[in-house]
C-alpha cells in the first residue's frame, strides 16, 4: 500500500511513502536501505568511494526478483532527486 500527500509548501507536488527497512543476517551481510513499494524490493548499499560493491549472497538467494543500486558520491543527488 502506497500513501501520498500533498504539501501545502510545494503545490502540485506529492510525495510518496514507503515501507523502510535495514537488512542484515547472523553472518553479518547487511544491506543500508530496503525500500518495499508497490510490491516489489529495492535494496541500497551507500558508500562515499566508488568501490566495488557485491550483493549479498542470502540476500540474492532470498529475494532474486528485487534491485540493488550502489549509491555513492557521484549519484547520491539522482538518488535524492536533487536538481540544481
Amino acid at each position: 500500500m502506497d500513501i501520498w500527500f500533498k504539501n501545502d509548501s510545494f503545490p502540485g507536488i506529492l510525495y510518496q511513502f514507503n515501507y523502510n527497512h535495514f537488512w542484515r543476517t547472523y553472518e553479518q551481510q547487511e544491506i543500508d536501505w530496503v525500500e518495499e513499494r508497490n510490491g516489489s524490493l529495492f535494496a541500497y548499499e551507500f558508500k562515499w568511494k566508488e568501490d566495488q560493491v557485491k550483493i549479498p549472497t542470502q540476500w540474492k538467494n532470498a529475494c532474486p526478483n528485487s534491485s540493488f543500486e550502489v549509491i555513492n558520491n557521484s549519484n547520491f543527488e539522482k538518488w535524492l532527486e536533487i536538481t540544481r
